[in-house]
């Protein structure tokens, strides 16, 4: 919160449009993660957190900016509520939250009632290995990415962020445009989380 405080009180005192849009947007994802600390728990001396709960809570944050009614927009909220370590939780908060953020500003119009955001997070075990894979993704049947954007070369600085976390992760992503947009983060870990 310190922080974040800080990043907001530096941006009044920009004069440049630009760089004050970025130190806010940067204010607000400091805040955003300062949120995941509200679902960490201490067990065996080891930091875990519950990404379902930290969903719900960014979800209800994001919703009150939206720049339409929050109520013509529901949320399904299908993220495991087992518990996680804070290395693997933390970059996904960071991508949960970009994507949820682009999704709840972006996605929808006022003349669709019938607005959703899906947030799941599914794990697999690959057949025939030891290795289990993971997958973030978060889906809405909004109006779809721009033709003039391209999700994989990074053009918007939340995309940036977003690949920045997969690559973190030695994971990937997926996109599609298919009735709305879903992005997925996709990552394997020899053990299982």
């Amino acid at each position: 919160s310190l922080i974040s405080d800080f990043i907001s009180a530096q941006s009044e005192t920009l004069t440049d449009l630009t760089a004050q849009r970025v130190a806010c947007s940067a204010s607000e994802r400091v805040k955003a993660l300062a949120l995941l600390e509200d679902c960490i728990y201490h067990q065996n001396e080891v930091l875990l957190a519950d990404l379902h709960k930290f969903t719900d809570i960014i979800i209800t944050q994001l919703l009150k900016e939206s720049p339409i009614r929050e109520e013509a927009i529901t949320s399904i909220n299908e993220v495991s509520s087992q518990l996680m370590p804070i290395e693997i939780a933390s970059p996904l908060a960071v991508a949960l939250y970009e994507l949820l953020e682009n999704s709840i500003q972006h996605a929808f119009t006022d003349t669709v009632h019938a607005n959703y955001i899906h947030v799941t997070f599914t794990c697999e075990q690959m057949e025939g290995q030891s290795e289990t894979r993971y997958r973030l993704t978060v889906k809405d049947n909004g109006k779809g990415l721009p033709n003039d954007i391209d999700p994989q070369a990074s053009e918007t600085t939340g995309l940036a962020i977003v690949h920045t976390v997969a690559e973190r992760l030695s994971g990937a992503l997926e996109f599609s445009s298919e009735n709305g947009t879903s992005a997925s983060l996709v990552f394997t870990r020899s053990e299982r989380i």
